[in-house]
């Protein structure tokens, strides 16, 4: 699994629906998009999950990474 490669259409799709949370994943996208993708969602005002998918410690590591930017 992985976040997926038409995320920006859905979460165009979703706007103004009420939609309160938003998950996506450490993996699939760049970082840069990432934050983009969860940038568009807070100001929708919602509220967004990283979801850690990597089960190596290195990937965990990455993704706790990623949540902090």
């Amino acid at each position: 699994m992985k976040t997926v490669p038409d995320d920006f259409q859905i979460i165009d799709e979703v706007k103004g629906t009420g939609l309160r949370n938003i998950g996506v994943k450490e993996v699939g996208l760049p970082v840069d998009e990432l934050k983009r993708l969860i940038s568009i969602a807070h100001d929708e005002g919602m509220d967004s999950f990283l979801e850690v998918y990597t089960a190596t410690e290195d990937g965990q590591v990455r993704a706790v990474k990623i949540a902090r930017k």
